[in-house]
Order: structure tokens, then C-alpha cells, then sequence
């Protein structure tokens, strides 16, 4: 089970980040210079995550998931099509499935959409919140 951070953490670490912008504006300063590009966008939202979405992929089923860039496309139905195609096909014949590092469960929800018993191993904390929350809201 992962624990979530408590409230009192998030607003001490807010504290903290902003006295060191305070103390570091030319940080601050690149930082807002830099920021429209995708790569920035990305890598901020890794250590400074905002809220998951909940979209329903063009595959049938909902998938939840933080703001980055191969999730966004995993949610459009465009992240790694021909692999989802190899796995639908082989998911036909199989009794289970076991998906190792389901990143936010792509995947494992497909595995599920097709009816099969699936174990997913996911070790990042982030991911795994996405993971459970996919799972939860498909039943």
C-alpha cells in the first residue's frame, strides 16, 4: 500500500520551494523562460506532479493518469498502437496475463477489457496511484 503525503508535508515542502525561489530568483526566472517547452513541461510535472485525469481511452475503458506527455497519449489512443494491436492478439488465446512496469496500466486495462485475470507489478509510487484509480473506476 502507498502512502499518500499528508497535507501538513505538501505545505512544507511548498514553503521550503518557495523560500529557495526566493533565494535563488534567477532559478525562477529560467525557469519561467523555459517553461512553454514540452520537455520542461514534462520534467516539472515529474517532481511538481498537478492532479490526475480521468479520460476514457478510444480503447473502452477509463485510464487515469498525471500530466505527462506519453500518458496524454496513452488517454488519446496513440502511444504505442502497433504493441496494443500485438497484445490484443495475443490476449485471444491466453488465460492471464501479467504486465511488468503497466506505468499506468494501458495494458492491464486492456487485459481486463478482454475479460482475462491480470497481474500488474508496478513500483513507482505515482504510477501505482494511476494504476489502482484506472482499476477502480473500470470495476
Amino acid at each position: 500500500m502507498v502512502d499518500k503525503p499528508s497535507i501538513e508535508s505538501e505545505d512544507f515542502m511548498l514553503t521550503g520551494l518557495k523560500l529557495r525561489a526566493k533565494r535563488y530568483p534567477f532559478l525562477v526566472a529560467l525557469y519561467r523562460s523555459l517553461r512553454p517547452g514540452p520537455v520542461v513541461s514534462d520534467l516539472w510535472n515529474t517532481y511538481f506532479p498537478k492532479r490526475r485525469k480521468t479520460v476514457l481511452a478510444p480503447l473502452g475503458f477509463e485510464l487515469v493518469s498525471n500530466s505527462y506527455c506519453a500518458n496524454r497519449a496513452m488517454q488519446a489512443g496513440t502511444f504505442e498502437v502497433e504493441e496494443e494491436e500485438v497484445i490484443r492478439h495475443h490476449l485471444r488465446s491466453a488465460d492471464a496475463s501479467v504486465d511488468v512496469g503497466p506505468n499506468i496500466c494501458l495494458c492491464t486495462c486492456l487485459a481486463r477489457l478482454e475479460g482475462k485475470y491480470t497481474i500488474a507489478v508496478e513500483l513507482q509510487p505515482r504510477n501505482l496511484e494511476c494504476l489502482y484509480a484506472s482499476l477502480s473506476s473500470n470495476g
